[in-house]
């Protein structure tokens, strides 16, 4: 998978501006999949070098507040400090951690919704910024596998 971006936002507010960035399929940034093996992957002209992910680490992952309730489970009040939060930072998978509110892309080729690939947060595995200390969300079609959106927010 590669994922280019038109730069963050801080350092050329014009990109953000001119493409609105934060909308999954922006066209200020290109997400592909690309097959796998030798030359498949190069980092020329690329400021940050390609990042491979060579292992994982399991962990509990729960729905926010808002998808919980739409899957029917009570988890009370969302200001309770028993609400749950998806695991924020780096993740393969998993519930997305929502900054605003519950934003799943739809496909634009069939209107399905498209599910979580790759969780990425601000300034902590890559050196960019989403916003003001935002989380990016690369999601995928379940139907059309080679639609990815990668979409962020921010407070």
């Amino acid at each position: 998978m590669q994922l280019f971006y038109c730069g963050p936002v801080r350092e050329n507010p014009s990109c953000d501006a001119e493409f609105a960035l934060f909308e999954a399929f922006s066209p200020g940034h290109v997400q592909r999949l690309i097959p796998r093996g030798p030359g498949a992957t190069s980092s020329a002209g690329m400021p940050l070098s390609p990042h491979h992910v060579v292992d994982w680490l399991p962990i509990p992952d729960l729905p926010d507040y808002f998808e919980m309730e739409a899957l029917g489970v009570d988890v009370g009040d969302p200001s309770d400090e028993v609400a749950p939060f998806p695991y924020d930072g780096e993740k393969l998978g998993g519930w997305p951690r929502w900054v605003q509110w519950v934003e799943y892309p739809s496909c634009p080729e069939c209107g399905t919704r498209m599910e979580l690939v790759l969780q990425v947060d601000s300034e902590r595995t890559l050196p960019t910024m989403f916003g003001d200390m935002g989380i990016g969300h690369l999601t995928q079609c379940p139907d059309h596998p080679t639609v990815l959106g990668l979409a962020w927010a921010c407070s």
